[in-house]
């Protein structure tokens, strides 16, 4: 059902329009909600596509990180900054908006800053209509919307009606207490996490790393520091990702400060009802300001910061997560932008 109609915007053509990760998915339904036909990205070059440049917008989720995929060769390389510029250019041509929205301040795939990577950033700049950032983001201008959660509305209130249910029978199931998940890259910090992790905690760590010297080095430290790491080294699906973050009191972020904008972990983490834990940066003193779910713990110390952790109850991060991050209120943020 649409709860809003937007005149101005009448179809948004995404990029990707397909993905794992389901933001791309969760903004697309958004959009919809918005009244936006919702289209691939490439076809706006077809012929009933063409010649309704006032009403188009063009969505651009991680699109600068495409010149920076690990399986190019360089020819391929070259030629998919040929294609990248091209497309650039014609985005504007074809579309009255084009937004930019800017997951992270630099592609994952770039070890560091490349003449590439300045031009894809300015050409981006200059083609956008508008610069979208999940968070607010230093050293650039951006408009901030909301990120998804992974879940319906009815979905969660649902689980907090299940949960508090389950608690008041039995007072609620016994749960492991530390989990970290996703892709292990090493501005994810990984290997920090674990050279400070506490001999006698238990750790689960779900998530594929394809990087083989970084795979030796993580396995070294586990190996020499005796740790009590579980590690799912493929990659885990959403279902089971779910189940994962339902049986764990805490999900770790412990990814390098100024490394990312905002984290499709810390939202898929408080869906499930999750509190988050996290070193020092940007990212997590915002939200442990906003959210007494986030707590904010010393690497230097992290024994002694851990085991004195007490958790928000799994349903009022829930409460909590559906107040601040709910349907409604993406649906809000978005609106604006797209009358605009």
């Amino acid at each position: 059902m649409r709860d809003h109609n937007v005149a101005t915007v009448k179809t948004a053509f995404f990029y990707p329009f397909e993905h794992r990760n389901r933001f791309v998915l969760n903004t697309m339904q958004v959009f919809q909600q918005l009244g936006c036909e919702v289209q691939p990205l490439k076809h706006i070059l077809l012929p009933r596509n063409l010649g309704h440049r006032s009403s188009n917008a063009v969505i651009l989720n991680w699109y600068e990180d495409q010149l920076f995929r690990q399986n190019f060769s360089w020819f391929e390389r070259g030629l998919f900054l040929g294609y990248f510029v091209l497309s650039v250019l014609l985005f504007p041509l074809l579309s009255k908006r084009v937004y930019w929205v800017r997951h992270n301040y630099k592609p994952h795939g770039l070890g560091k800053s490349s003449w590439v990577h300045r031009l894809s950033t300015a050409m981006l700049n200059r083609a956008a209509h508008k610069v979208v950032t999940l968070e607010p983001a230093n050293g650039f201008e951006s408009e901030v919307v909301k990120h998804p959660l992974y879940v319906s509305d009815r979905a969660l209130l649902e689980a907090i009606d299940r949960i508090r249910a389950q608690r008041a029978a039995a007072g609620g199931a016994s749960l492991h207490r530390f989990l970290y998940f996703g892709s292990i890259k090493p501005y994810k910090g990984v290997s920090g996490l674990l050279k400070s992790w506490p001999r006698d905690l238990p750790l689960t760590i779900a998530g594929l790393c394809q990087d083989g010297a970084y795979t030796a080095t993580l396995k070294q430290i586990i190996v020499q520091r005796r740790l009590s790491v579980e590690w799912l080294n493929e990659y885990v699906e959403d279902s089971v990702l779910e189940q994962l973050v339902q049986e764990h009191e805490f999900v770790l972020l412990p990814h390098k400060d100024g490394t990312m904008i905002s984290s499709g972990t810390f939202y898929f983490a408080i869906s499930y009802g999750a509190n988050v834990v996290g070193f020092d940066s940007q990212f997590i003193r915002m939200k442990a300001k906003e959210h007494q779910f986030v707590h904010r713990v010393n690497q230097n110390e992290l024994k002694n910061s851990l085991v004195s952790l007490k958790p928000v109850p799994r349903e009022e991060v829930l409460e909590q997560a559906l107040q601040h991050y709910g349907e409604s209120k993406i649906r809000d943020s978005w609106a604006p932008l797209l009358t605009k």
